[in-house]
Protein backbone atom coordinates (compact mmCIF):
# COMPACT_ATOMS: atom_id res chain seq x y z
CA UNK A 1 0.00 0.00 0.00
CA UNK A 2 1.18 3.74 -0.89
CA UNK A 3 0.29 6.29 1.21
CA UNK A 4 -0.75 9.80 -0.40
CA UNK A 5 -1.02 13.22 1.66
CA UNK A 6 -1.99 16.44 0.37
CA UNK A 7 -1.59 19.86 2.96
CA UNK A 8 -4.07 22.51 1.11
CA UNK A 9 -3.35 26.24 2.84
CA UNK A 10 -4.33 29.48 1.32
CA UNK A 11 -1.56 31.65 -0.24
CA UNK A 12 -2.73 34.49 1.25
CA UNK A 13 -3.20 34.08 5.15
CA UNK A 14 -5.65 36.94 5.00
CA UNK A 15 -8.12 34.45 2.56
CA UNK A 16 -7.52 31.30 4.81
CA UNK A 17 -11.44 30.84 5.78
CA UNK A 18 -12.46 31.73 2.33
CA UNK A 19 -11.12 29.31 0.09
CA UNK A 20 -10.99 26.79 3.04
CA UNK A 21 -14.88 27.06 3.77
CA UNK A 22 -15.47 26.52 -0.10
CA UNK A 23 -13.06 23.18 -0.21
CA UNK A 24 -15.08 22.08 2.98
CA UNK A 25 -18.38 23.10 1.42
CA UNK A 26 -17.27 20.89 -1.73
CA UNK A 27 -16.24 17.73 0.59
CA UNK A 28 -19.31 17.66 2.28
CA UNK A 29 -21.37 16.58 -0.80
CA UNK A 30 -19.39 13.40 -0.43
CA UNK A 31 -21.07 10.58 2.18
CA UNK A 32 -18.77 11.22 4.88
CA UNK A 33 -18.05 10.14 9.12
CA UNK A 34 -17.16 12.21 11.01
CA UNK A 35 -14.13 11.18 13.91
CA UNK A 36 -12.35 13.04 16.67
CA UNK A 37 -10.14 15.71 16.27
CA UNK A 38 -11.48 17.71 13.83
CA UNK A 39 -11.19 14.18 11.47
CA UNK A 40 -13.36 12.83 8.98
CA UNK A 41 -13.41 10.54 6.82
CA UNK A 42 -14.98 11.31 3.42
CA UNK A 43 -15.96 8.41 1.04
CA UNK A 44 -15.30 9.53 -2.93
CA UNK A 45 -17.24 7.66 -5.66
CA UNK A 46 -14.83 5.25 -7.76
CA UNK A 47 -11.75 6.68 -5.61
CA UNK A 48 -12.10 5.44 -1.67
CA UNK A 49 -11.73 6.85 1.85
CA UNK A 50 -9.99 9.95 1.85
CA UNK A 51 -8.87 10.91 6.15
CA UNK A 52 -9.55 14.81 6.19
CA UNK A 53 -7.89 16.29 9.30
CA UNK A 54 -8.85 19.72 9.48
CA UNK A 55 -7.44 22.32 12.16
CA UNK A 56 -8.93 25.53 10.70
CA UNK A 57 -5.95 26.53 8.96
CA UNK A 58 -4.82 23.93 6.56
CA UNK A 59 -6.32 20.95 5.23
CA UNK A 60 -4.66 18.05 5.62
CA UNK A 61 -6.56 14.91 2.94
CA UNK A 62 -4.75 11.24 2.75
CA UNK A 63 -5.63 8.51 0.65
CA UNK A 64 -3.78 4.90 0.35
CA UNK A 65 -3.72 3.70 -2.86
CA UNK A 66 -2.67 -0.19 -4.03
CA UNK A 67 -0.02 0.86 -6.70
CA UNK A 68 1.82 3.90 -8.53
CA UNK A 69 -1.00 3.76 -11.29
CA UNK A 70 -3.78 4.51 -8.35
CA UNK A 71 -1.89 7.63 -6.72
CA UNK A 72 -1.47 8.80 -10.17
CA UNK A 73 -5.52 8.73 -10.05
CA UNK A 74 -6.12 10.14 -6.56
CA UNK A 75 -3.87 12.75 -6.66
CA UNK A 76 -5.21 13.75 -10.07
CA UNK A 77 -8.84 13.45 -8.71
CA UNK A 78 -8.12 15.67 -5.09
CA UNK A 79 -6.79 18.09 -7.44
CA UNK A 80 -10.05 18.36 -9.65
CA UNK A 81 -12.22 18.90 -6.51
CA UNK A 82 -10.12 21.51 -5.20
CA UNK A 83 -9.63 23.24 -8.73
CA UNK A 84 -13.71 22.92 -8.87
CA UNK A 85 -14.25 24.47 -5.81
CA UNK A 86 -11.57 26.90 -5.34
CA UNK A 87 -10.96 28.35 -9.50
CA UNK A 88 -7.40 28.58 -10.38
CA UNK A 89 -6.19 26.55 -7.26
CA UNK A 90 -3.93 24.06 -9.14
CA UNK A 91 -2.06 26.15 -10.49
CA UNK A 92 -1.30 27.72 -6.99
CA UNK A 93 -2.96 30.94 -6.86
CA UNK A 94 -5.45 31.16 -4.42
CA UNK A 95 -4.30 27.62 -2.65
CA UNK A 96 -0.98 26.29 -2.31
CA UNK A 97 -0.86 21.86 -2.63
CA UNK A 98 1.71 20.61 -0.93
CA UNK A 99 1.79 16.73 -2.10
CA UNK A 100 4.13 13.77 -0.11
CA UNK A 101 3.87 10.23 0.24
CA UNK A 102 4.70 9.56 3.91
CA UNK A 103 6.08 6.25 5.05
CA UNK A 104 2.98 5.79 7.83
CA UNK A 105 -0.35 5.47 7.03
CA UNK A 106 -3.09 7.10 9.33
CA UNK A 107 -4.72 4.93 11.63
CA UNK A 108 -8.29 5.56 10.12
CA UNK A 109 -7.10 4.02 6.85
CA UNK A 110 -5.20 1.23 8.14
CA UNK A 111 -7.40 -2.28 6.97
Amino acid sequence: MIALALEVRPTETTETSLWLDLIRHRLRHFDSLALDNGQSLVLMPGIGSILVDDDGFVLRLHGVCRDERAVATLRAALANEIAAAVPESVGGTRVTLDWSMPTVVPVPLRG
